[in-house]
């Protein structure tokens, strides 16, 4: 009799298992994005490409060891514009991978 009980005991586990192994083979269909979002994914690499710039020119005027001293305010103007620079492209790029990732499911 206890060999019966741990017999119907273990066959649920296996169905169970069972289930779990099909699951995601039914994930893998693709996702077809919105013209909406298909546009949005299909620019952000321009965006990127135009933030990068922005970094990048930034960055080389202030790279100038006299820049503070000669304009401190446009020094301070810079330093900010960097910093909203670099957030954008954070987020675009972040944007960019969450929409290919939604076109990828």
């Amino acid at each position: 009799k206890a060999n019966k009980a741990k017999a119907k005991e273990v066959q649920p586990v296996k169905e169970e298992a069972a289930l779990v192994e099909k699951e995601p083979q039914k994930k893998q269909v693709p996702k077809k994005l919105s013209y909406k979002l298909q546009y949005e994914l299909d620019n952000l690499p321009n965006q990127i490409a135009e933030y990068e710039t922005e970094i990048a020119d930034l960055t080389d005027k202030m790279k100038d060891p006299e820049f503070y001293n000669r304009d401190p305010e446009g020094f301070m103007e810079a330093t900010n514009a960097l910093e909203t620079a670099k957030r954008r492209l954070d987020r675009a790029e972040n944007r960019w991978l969450e929409l290919d990732e939604m076109q990828g499911e």
